[in-house]
């Protein structure tokens, strides 16, 4: 690739290029020609910086890490192929610049060799003018919306954190974990007591280990746990207090695994730090994909460094959660006329507000829920008192004789008249707009009173929807509530949810939205079980939204609003702490936007202002990966006896996790695809992820980076996806004339030119080979069980036609050039129609060989003769160096499979 940005640059040798060590030498090989004479006003700059910048452009470090005297093998990892990319790309850079021989590279060790190999004088370099364009302004909705997104977390201070002497609480796991934390914290000087939840606290302690809470019945006594630890861990120095899932390292963000009430945990530090001030509390995500030692170990270093109060630990690297601002484009109603929509809480307060503006937008039905008997008319002696005074003493007045009330009882008497008229004026409003309104009562924690329920609606309409906004609040501090104060507060959230969610598992639910809070999300003082139980509504949304893909799948968590359960006097401490009230109109229109949303528009949505930091930038998570030997898919693709994953597969991912955040834009295809370094196992396990960017929008489109990034945080490969209108179908365009037949058998090319194993072995025929290109049927497969372990899942596109592109281009190369080839780049990939069927004919048009670098352009052709998909600008690199890697895996290869 230098060789076409430095013009003169030496010709790309490959054989001669295992001398070159560092980037000085490859700088140094490329500038031994006299540069050519440039217009005056070109900017000149020196060789090094041309060196740097391009290693930095091909390799992904920072210019500001890169120094002449770095080794191009020891110091940068560096191998052969990028070698010949980074001395190709620098001889088209540099004017008059030395060709490039690889057969005279062997000495050139380091940056410094190659810059003195390649010239000492200045040299003259045109920039290319960038095009600047102003992205568009998106004006915000009337309540503030923010997605909770995974996002990477900073770096450690590197200042240590002591641990308490004292006695260290952990409690024990279905898996192993707190064994292995135990053992690895004797390991580090410290005492441990290993036991169940539920099980005693000792009198002395000074740190919790919270783990295994997977029920609900673990997640009331975690909270029992934190109560009776409390005036121990107050009164040490250095006490901490953290709680672990075992998810996927990203609280459930990018995959949500099986133990999702275990999310709740996560919702109980955030309490106890307001409560706490003295005491360190952390929760902690750790990835299943790794063995509790590795875990262990994981958790013990961040224990005792600094970090954020939410950290996930695995594939992704290290992750925190954060807040960024994504308005809803307008999407029309995912409802009929008469679906039903069941509603727990749904016949009170902001809970009927939001149920009658979604019924006014889409004329459902609504079976609403609730504890409270259903409305009966009332007397004329009760109907006339209109406030609290005037209906009790119509209670009192009118009470049966001899059975006067106690005031407690009476307050219950004036509760139940409240509910009934709430109720009463829900079910008239609804049919005031011509909307079925029903009333049940049912305890919602009640399995089958639910499903006897739900039996009932779908005679109503088919049942559409699921609003579970049931909930109570038993505001104190942790160690001043009772165990009945975690029964009231978690039952009606997550024994509810289960209820109502196990009644409607056959149902097709279009939307399924929980009612969650902020305090989950950021913690409110007094608030501990209310905390836990909403952050394990946000885990119960990730699983079902996992399970139900075509559903709006949404956690609310909302801020306190203008009415409902906020008194004159908590409004005032909500202002005095800066947080917004919502409107009821505006939070009631927000919930239907929410509701009629795409799915995979956010599962956890921040409603309301003053809560939390705004994410004016930040890489986002949205895959993560632990490849091992046992992937089929690199048992097949192995060079030089060590697995490589293909460039195929993460493409397929990047276009996966863009389409997953399209928003109202659809995925165009992404671009500027380029190789940093190849992904390598190394006879270990590796842990990779796949990041977003910070999107832009450029007029109607809009392009979001991608990164391949591995726990060191080291990208491997880099892109950018591109939104906007759907492409309009197009026709094949490339021509390349008539090609000379290809002869050698397929059996002969698996065997002895490619080095890729049956599942891969994606050529199926050969039409023809020539100067201008090639002309070629693959094999396609729709789904991943050949490749890759686990269940069978749609491929985002499909990396066995992808992969058979390249290995064509490797046979393309054999034939015309000699040597084999490796993918380096693509300028873009764009798909104009899904990919169907089992083959796909696919033309090739070589555009330039230039040094070692071979630039061509790729149409896929259905059976009906369409454009499927195009790959502009696709970059291999050529070497005969690869010949060796090749050969060492030709000899095990057999026979390819039939069509």
């Amino acid at each position: 690739m230098l060789s076409r940005r430095i013009p003169n640059a030496p010709s790309v040798n490959p054989e001669k290029l295992s001398g070159l060590k560092t980037l000085a030498q490859v700088r140094d090989f490329i500038g031994q020609a006299t540069p050519t004479a440039a217009p005056v006003s070109a900017p000149v700059v020196s060789v090094d910086t041309v060196l740097l910048a391009t290693v930095s452009e091909l390799t992904g470090y920072p210019v500001d890490t890169l120094s002449m005297e770095m080794d191009l093998e020891a110091d940068l990892g560096i191998d052969s192929i990028k070698r010949v990319e980074i001395l190709s790309l620098l001889s088209r850079r540099i004017p008059n610049a030395p060709s490039v021989n690889p057969e005279k590279l062997s000495g050139l060790k380091t940056l410094a060799q190659v810059r003195d190999f390649i010239a000492s004088t200045p040299i003259v370099v045109v920039a290319k003018p960038v095009e600047r364009v102003v992205p568009v302004s998106v004006t915000s909705t009337a309540v503030a919306r923010r997605v909770v997104v995974p996002i990477r977390a900073a770096a450690p201070s590197g200042v240590g954190v002591q641990l308490p002497r004292a006695p260290i609480l952990v409690t024990r796991d279905a898996h192993g974990l707190a064994k292995s934390i135990a053992a690895a914290l004797e390991r580090a000087g410290q005492t441990c007591v290993v036991q169940d939840l539920g099980a005693p606290v000792p009198a002395s302690i000074g740190g919790v280990v919270m783990l295994g809470a997977t029920s609900e019945l673990q997640l009331k006594q975690a909270l029992q746990l934190a109560r009776d630890a409390s005036s121990a861990l107050r009164s040490v120095p250095n006490a901490f207090f953290a709680t672990i899932t075992r998810r996927d390292g990203a609280f459930g963000f990018v995959s949500a695994g099986d133990e999702l009430l275990a999310g709740g945990l996560a919702g109980l530090p955030k309490t106890l730090a307001h409560e706490w001030p003295e005491v360190r509390c952390r929760a902690f995500d750790v990835s299943t994909a790794w063995t509790p030692d590795e875990a262990a170990a994981a958790f013990v270093e961040e224990l005792t460094n600094d970090g954020p109060r939410e950290l996930g630990i695995g594939p992704g690297g290290r992750v925190t959660l954060g807040l960024k601002t994504i308005d809803l484009a307008p999407a029309a109603s995912r409802f009929e006329r008469g679906d039903v929509v069941i509603v727990t809480g749904g016949a009170r307060g902001v809970t009927a507000d939001c149920a009658r503006e979604l019924a006014k937008a889409t004329g459902v039905t609504l079976v609403l829920l609730g504890r409270s008997p259903a409305p009966i008319a009332e007397p004329t002696w009760l109907s006339a008192a209109k406030d609290e005074a005037a209906i009790k003493k119509a209670l009192l007045e009118n009470a049966p004789v001899g059975q006067r009330p106690s005031p407690k009882q009476l307050g219950e008497s004036f509760r139940l008249v409240m509910a009934g008229r709430d109720i009463r004026s829900t079910l008239e409003g609804l049919a005031a707009m011509g909307v079925r309104g029903e009333y049940r009562q049912v305890d919602v924690r009640d399995v089958a009173g639910v499903t006897r329920v739900m039996a009932e609606a779908r005679t109503l309409g088919p049942i559409r929807g699921v609003v579970h906004g049931a909930g109570v609040l038993r505001d104190k501090r942790i160690e001043d509530k009772r165990d009945d104060d975690f029964d009231q507060v978690l039952d009606p959230k997550l024994g509810g949810l289960h209820a109502v969610l196990e009644a409607t598992r056959a149902d097709d639910l279009t939307l399924i939205a929980l009612f969650a809070s902020v305090t989950g999300r950021f913690g409110r003082r007094g608030q501990s079980d209310y905390a836990v139980a909403n952050q394990a509504l946000v885990s119960i949304a990730q699983g079902e939204a996992a399970k139900r893909p075509h559903a709006r799948v949404v956690a609310l968590d909302w801020g306190p609003w203008a009415g409902g359960m906020v008194t004159p006097a908590l409004e005032a401490t909500f202002r005095a702490e800066g947080v917004s009230l919502i409107p009821l109109e505006a939070g009631a229109r927000a919930f239907v936007a929410e509701s009629l949303a795409a799915p995979g528009s956010g599962v956890e949505i921040v409603l309301g202002a003053g809560f939390g930091e705004e994410l004016e930038s930040a890489w986002t998570l949205a895959r993560t990966e632990r490849l091992d030997a046992s992937w089929p898919v690199l048992a097949d693709h192995r060079l030089a006896g060590r697995e490589v994953l293909p460039l195929a597969m993460v493409l397929d991912w990047f276009t996966g996790a863009a389409r997953a955040a399209k928003g109202s834009l659809s995925m165009l295809g992404l671009e500027d695809v380029r190789v940093l370094k190849g992904v390598t196992l190394n006879g270990a396990p590796e842990s990779l992820a796949v990041w977003l960017g910070t999107p832009e929008a450029y007029g109607a489109e809009q392009v979001v980076p991608l990164e391949l990034r591995n726990t060191r945080d080291q990208v491997h490969v880099r892109a950018v996806a591109r939104f906007g209108a759907p492409l309009a179908p197009a026709s094949p365009s490339l021509s390349v004339g008539t090609l000379p037949a290809f002869t050698t058998s397929l059996e002969s090319v698996y065997r002895e030119q490619l080095f890729h194993g049956p599942r891969l072995e994606a050529i199926t025929a050969i039409d023809g080979l020539g100067e201008e290109g090639m002309a070629l049927t693959l094999r396609a497969h729709a789904t991943s069980e050949q490749l890759v372990p686990g269940p069978a899942k749609a491929w985002a596109s499909d990396p066995l036609v992808i992969d058979g592109l390249f290995q064509a281009l490797i046979v393309w190369t054999r034939a015309r050039l000699g040597a084999p080839s490796l993918p380096s780049r693509v300028d873009a990939l764009r798909w104009y129609r899904p990919l169907t069927g089992s083959s796909v004919r696919a033309v090739i048009k070589v555009r330039s060989v230039e040094g070692a670098s071979v630039l061509s352009d790729i149409e896929l052709i259905d059976a009906s003769g369409a454009l499927v998909a195009k790959l502009s600008g696709y970059t291999c690199t050529v070497s005969a160096s690869l010949n060796r890697a090749f050969e060492s895996e030709s000899s095990s290869i057999r026979p390819v499979p039939s069509a």
